[in-house]
């Protein structure tokens, strides 16, 4: 990723810290757009440890270094924040949360997202260059923890709103009647026990996911969403085996229910 940006002498200076340097920051947001309620998933899993690794878990990768997280993230969903991203080695990786079934409309969001990044990268006349510019690999990644049934993984495709070809026949021949523009968004079922393989016993989507079962068992108990809280973040904080999550619950006693209630709301 640090050669990709060392080729940006010409862009806008917008951050003091180059993104390309482990832990570094990069502010996109457009003014006016700072102040929004954030989710627990994003305050929980905001770190770059916890980034990298679930990373590596998704794609198999085995990076070391840490990835630099892009702040303030857009809000892609609801008035609340629950996108986080962040760029390791060569990648642009955006994690979202859905409590909701994912809107089919996800992969046009992710191209303003993109389009909005990459614009910010360099000089607005850099385009017009002879030289390549260069852009970090874009991976859209949706964790679904909604109450619907959904699959363990599902892609979802820009293509797919674009009006069909009526002959199909011809642009199974000619590749250019499909059009030109691409780009997928991949959904993840995160709800407690599915995908282990992915996000194993121990690892940061797992305990965040025990958590949130646990608050839906409790509300199937007759208790209102605040207590089912409650007694699931006591529970938890009683545990003897003192992980991420524990820590981050310990941590911020005072803030967890409102960063809760605009999730399971």
């Amino acid at each position: 990723m640090k050669e990709v940006f060392k080729c940006m002498t010409r862009k806008k200076k917008v951050d003091e810290t180059p993104v390309g340097s482990s832990g570094g920051t990069l502010d996109l947001a457009p003014d006016g757009n700072r102040e929004h309620k954030s989710s627990i998933f994003v305050e929980f899993l905001d770190k770059p440890i916890l980034l990298r690794d679930t990373y590596n878990n998704l794609s198999g990768t085995n990076f070391e270094e840490l990835p630099s997280i892009l702040r303030p993230n857009n809000i892609l969903v609801s008035g609340v924040q629950n996108d986080i991203a962040f760029v390791i080695g060569n990648s642009l990786v955006v994690f979202v949360e859905h409590q909701s079934t994912p809107s089919q409309n996800l992969p046009y969001r992710m191209l303003q997202y993109s389009t909005h990044f990459y614009e910010r990268l360099y000089d607005s006349r850099a385009k017009y260059y002879t030289e390549l510019l260069e852009f970090p690999r874009p991976s859209f990644i949706v964790f679904y923890n909604g109450i619907s049934e959904y699959d363990d993984i599902k892609i979802l495709r820009l293509s797919d709103a674009f009006k069909t070809v009526q002959d199909q026949d011809s642009a199974s021949v000619n590749p250019l009647l499909l059009g030109s523009l691409e780009l997928k968004v991949v959904v993840y079922n995160i709800n407690f026990g599915r995908n282990l393989h992915l996000f194993p016993e121990g690892s940061a989507v797992y305990q965040y996911s025990k958590l949130i079962q646990w608050i839906r068992d409790y509300q199937t108990k007759e208790m209102d969403l605040l207590k089912a809280i409650q007694t699931a973040v006591a529970r938890y904080l009683g545990n003897p085996v003192k992980d991420e999550m524990w820590t981050f619950l310990d941590n911020h006693r005072l803030d967890v229910e409102k960063w809760f209630l605009p999730n399971l709301n």
